[in-house]
């Protein structure tokens, strides 16, 4: 599993509501940057649109943990089923000509 921090403020470099990796926020952290209060530079370089990161790193499924250990503790095991949090469903609806669906 993984862990995003989701960033709300204005825009900066085209990028609302940034979404950064915990991960690389506690590294910033630990080499002594603010804990906080993020710039909004600061935010929008390393993160990722909300859109961009829904669809990336989520529908795409292109996120994980680096801790091998750990994936294979949420990918569950006899008795033990992973427990779902959340489940997205995406359907693709065809629409007419006037922009509703059939």
């Amino acid at each position: 599993m993984a862990s995003f921090l989701l960033l709300l403020g204005p825009a900066s470099e085209g990028i609302a509501i940034p979404v950064i990796p915990a991960r690389l926020m506690r590294d910033h952290v630990e080499r002594g940057e603010s804990s906080a209060q993020i710039a909004r530079s600061q935010a929008s370089r390393p993160g990722k649109g909300i859109s961009t990161w829904l669809v990336q790193d989520i529908i795409g499924l292109w996120t994980g943990d680096w801790d091998d250990q750990v994936v294979a503790r949420a990918e569950g095991g006899t008795d033990r089923e992973p427990f779902v949090f959340a489940e997205l469903v995406v359907e693709r609806i065809r629409k007419g000509p006037d922009g509703w669906g059939n």
